[in-house]
């Protein structure tokens, strides 16, 4: 079984990620993919929460991967990611995944237990309506590898506005 994942922008500038693994390399690559469209139309700076369902394993090829997708976010207005472990039977060794991922990068991230700890990390940090994502996200079987990309008028809401016109 590959991975799956789904995305999610809430309120403008923070992005859900629900990630179930493990990941092959054509995940990895499609996921990378997806969530540059989405973080293209999106206002700087923002953060990413991303919540890991169960057992998450990259190849080395897919960890190349998503290493070279977290340095595009920092450089495209990635401030802040908080991660949640949730069902992780080997947490540590995900724990020491996201270390090599994250922490050549130079940026505020966090690993968590729950959900809550995240939401809270990230509203101390700036991103307050990141305590309006709901706890419960997004099944596995709703995934599919989908992405809930936002259309002009979802951004004109989301930073204030009623609609854009054309």
């Amino acid at each position: 079984m590959t991975g799956d994942f789904t995305i999610q922008i809430f309120q403008g500038s923070v992005v859900r990620v629900d990630a179930w693994g493990p990941w092959n390399l054509k995940c990895t690559a499609e996921y990378a993919r997806q969530l540059r469209t989405c973080l293209g139309g999106i206002p700087r700076p923002f953060a990413i929460l991303v919540v890991s369902h169960g057992r998450f394993t990259l190849s080395a090829e897919a960890e190349a991967i998503l290493r070279s997708n977290v340095r595009w976010r920092v450089s495209h207005g990635c401030v802040a990611q908080a991660t949640v472990l949730q069902g992780e039977p080997d947490a540590m060794a995900t724990y020491s995944l996201f270390e090599r991922i994250y922490c050549s990068e130079r940026f505020p991230y966090s690993v968590f237990a729950t959900l809550p700890e995240a939401l809270r990390w990230l509203s101390q940090r700036g991103f307050r309506e990141a305590e309006q994502i709901p706890e419960k996200g997004p099944s596995r079987a709703a995934a599919t590898s989908s992405v809930a990309v936002p259309t002009r008028n979802d951004l004109a809401r989301a930073l204030g506005f009623y609609a854009i016109a054309g």
